[in-house]
């Protein structure tokens, strides 16, 4: 372990730093024994994208993001052409 501490101060790398994701969860918020719907990540940085910029320090800390799992469709996407270079055309349906 002395070594790796060694060779991350010099280097700035090694087995020391973290993997990326540091916890994460799947988890139901209103049914704790159902199918997960949500997946959390848990890093060690504080994420700021072009929403949060000059909202939140610049600074050490966490960031938890979530995602949907398993998101329901609400449209598709169909190639506009035989021509890979053009837009495809994007069908949504709002309401069911």
């Amino acid at each position: 372990m002395l070594l790796n501490g060694i060779h991350f101060r010099l280097f700035g790398s090694g087995l020391i730093l973290p993997a990326g994701v540091e916890a994460g969860a799947f988890v139901n918020p209103s049914d704790r024994n159902g199918e997960p719907t949500i997946q959390a990540f848990c890093v060690p940085i504080v994420y700021l994208d072009r929403d949060t910029l000059g909202l939140v320090e610049d600074t050490h800390g966490l960031t938890v993001t979530t995602v949907v799992v398993q998101p329901k469709s609400r449209g598709f996407v169909r190639p506009g052409t035989g021509d890979r270079s053009m837009a495809g055309v994007i069908v949504l349906r709002v309401s069911r």
